[in-house]
């Protein structure tokens, strides 16, 4: 018999976790105000990768190509592996990220919002591999 857990986490926590979901604040209400979300991930012994799979990504969309107004940012990774800054709407997408090398052993998943307008709202499982 298994037994199933399933960790909800948010803005300021910290897990080690092997699976977890990131939701932001009051999810599944959206975010209408300046933000600064971040998750901590205290990699597991062993872990290669990390899987963020984007169940709900919307936050606002780049301005000429570039993230201005929102932001997700993934840092603590492999030095030769940078993740681009991500915005507008990754609903349905997922990405790998290298972390066998990660100097700390922690990465951290960061949300910025710059203007109170929009309505955002993200739930991303992050799975240690």
């Amino acid at each position: 018999v298994g037994v199933c857990c399933v960790f909800l986490t948010g803005c300021g926590d910290t897990t080690k976790q092997s699976v977890v979901y990131f939701e932001s604040p009051n999810y599944p209400n959206p975010v209408r105000e300046m933000l600064i979300c971040v998750l901590i991930i205290n990699l597991r012994d062993n872990v290669q990768q990390l899987r963020l799979d984007f169940i709900q990504f919307e936050i606002n969309r780049p301005t000429d190509g570039d993230c201005v107004e929102d932001q997700f940012i993934v840092s603590g990774q492999n030095l030769n592996f940078a993740v681009p800054i991500l915005c507008g709407i990754n609903t349905g997408h997922h990405i790998y990220v290298d972390v066998n090398n990660s100097f700390e052993r922690k990465i951290y998943l960061s949300f910025i919002t710059k203007l109170a307008n929009g309505d955002r709202a993200f739930n991303i499982k992050v799975l240690q591999l």
